[in-house]
């Protein structure tokens, strides 16, 4: 039972405490490789207030979504990361918030090990870390609650421009729309997870190839050295967007919306319209890490208007 009923006969979202939390993966295949969805789980609402959007009034953002099939409420955000397989090399983008809590506590540590464990994949197994940007939704599930490396085999890529950015000197979070004990979180975070690395993390560059058949894509204004990851599986391509993309219709239908989060608002719109002629024409499968499960899914142009379609997956019967 996933909710409960009043008196009145309204329905009443049950805790997500109080329920067991099953295993959350979803292989599919993206030409000749293995790739697998794997769930951290429900982060709740966004930071700095709840609100998913700034700068545009509530009534604005109710009325898109209502026109789009959503509700009255702020939309919940959720952390998915990425596997791929291809032979006995296996790569993980970004890890879940692990050790960090979610603002409102629902996840527990290791949630994406967990699941990537119930998927087949051991932690020692992993072989490559791709780190997008280190915000600890990105970077929590990279150390155990001990403080040592979840993936102790894997070497560890970062964009050269998010070390500098963190570790080379006094962040500055200014333009971020978030309260003040969010940016320090922020700050805590990328600090307590990147010197963990040292001796084991190359610092990259945009256009690189990390890995046969997977290069990395610039994707700035979330963060100033954001990137995202194309995905070559031989005829078929997947495009690893992290944080481009917050939300399947106000995201898609208003690039020019702002998230609180976003450090570059301008640069942000920016790259969100640029990824948005791209994959609505090239019919690229996209994988963007805080829509809802499993994250996958394209986005088309359909009567001069983008829209994003979910991938059709199913339960394993």
């Amino acid at each position: 039972m996933s909710s409960a009923m009043t008196s009145t006969g309204s329905a009443v979202p049950a805790d997500p405490r109080t329920l067991p939390n099953p295993p959350g993966f979803c292989w599919l295949r993206v030409g000749d490789l293995e790739c697998v969805a794997v769930s951290e789980g429900d982060a709740g609402a966004p930071p700095g207030g709840g609100q998913l959007i700034a700068g545009t009034p509530p009534e604005e953002v109710f009325g898109l979504l209502r026109a789009h099939g959503g509700g009255r409420q702020e939309p919940r955000i959720s952390v998915t990361a990425l596997a791929t397989r291809r032979g006995e090399r296996t790569i993980l983008i970004d890890s879940g918030f692990g050790i960090f809590e979610t603002p409102d506590g629902l996840n527990r540590p290791g949630h994406v090990q967990l699941n990537l464990a119930a998927a087949g994949i051991a932690a020692q197994d992993v072989d490559l870390v791709i780190i997008s940007h280190p915000h600890g939704d990105h970077v929590g599930g990279l150390l155990t609650p001990q403080g040592e490396l979840t993936y102790p085999n894997a070497r560890y890529v970062l964009p050269r421009r998010e070390w500098q950015f963190w570790m080379e000197s006094e962040p500055d979070l200014s333009t971020a729309l978030i309260p003040d004990g969010f940016k320090q979180a922020m700050k805590m975070q990328a600090r307590t997870v990147l010197p963990r690395l040292e001796g084991r993390i190359e610092l990259v560059e945009p256009g690189e190839e990390v890995e046969p058949g997977m290069r990395l894509l610039a994707t700035p204004g979330h963060t100033h050295g954001m990137i995202g990851v194309e995905i070559d599986g031989g005829g078929q391509r997947l495009l690893y967007l992290a944080d481009v993309f917050m939300h399947p219709v106000l995201s898609i239908k208003r690039p020019d919306w702002r998230v609180p989060m976003d450090l570059d608002g301008k640069t942000s719109e920016a790259t969100r319209r640029q990824l948005l002629e791209r994959v609505a024409s090239s019919g690229e499968l996209c994988f963007c890490t805080h829509f809802p499960w499993p994250a996958l899914g394209w986005i088309i142009e359909r009567d001069g208007e983008n829209q994003w379609v979910p991938l059709d997956w199913r339960w394993w019967s």
